[in-house]
């Protein structure tokens, strides 16, 4: 396995794509959902953006943000694992092994690197997509824009849903993600 700086090609180091985020606001890390490898490489590049210098805060999309409480406690070394993931709802908020994921998190938690929860609550996405934007609680903490009209997200979002009928039901899933990608955005 190798970095390799898109830009150029080339294979670099740790420390040399490091360097080359110097400046960079935001940094993604795609992954793998279930490769132990894609999470090892996330955990080493977080740790080369530390080294450096960089304010890491890493985001993760598999959690709602009312469970951001217990990645504060976690990050701050006030639960044990087993305690972690029955409070934090690994499970129900994520499902993966969290053995993929605890080079990660140990690697925050040691460091204490704060964790965000990215995701608005799945039952306003479902609300949404189900019922619009109307239906979502009154006091929700939703970001300040939910826009359906950007074609270029239309088309990724219809790209990844083919085979699905259009219509009003595929309407609904897109007011769906519309929220979710936004809420994860505001975040």
């Amino acid at each position: 396995n190798a970095l390799i700086d898109t830009r150029t090609g080339e294979r670099v180091t740790l420390e040399q794509f490091a360097e080359r985020c110097r400046g960079e606001q935001f940094v993604y890390i795609g992954e793998n959902h279930d490769s132990a490898d894609a999470h090892r490489w996330q955990a080493l590049l977080i740790g080369a953006l530390d080294r450096a210098g960089k304010n890491v805060i890493v985001g993760l999309e598999m959690y709602q943000r009312p469970m951001q409480v217990h990645l504060d406690k976690w990050t701050l070394g006030k639960y044990e694992e087993e305690e972690f993931l029955e409070r934090s709802d690994w499970a129900g908020q994520w499902g993966f092994n969290f053995a993929l994921y605890r080079p990660i998190f140990a690697y925050c938690r040691d460091r204490k690197l704060r964790m965000v929860a990215l995701n608005v609550s799945r039952d306003w996405v479902t609300a949404a997509s189900r019922e619009g934007y109307g239906a979502l609680p009154r006091d929700a903490d939703l970001p300040p824009e939910l826009f359906l009209g950007n074609a270029a997200h239309r088309r990724v979002f219809d790209a990844m849903m083919q085979g699905h009928p259009p219509g009003a039901a595929l309407d609904g899933m897109y007011r769906g993600q519309v929220l979710w990608d936004e809420g994860m955005a505001d975040s």
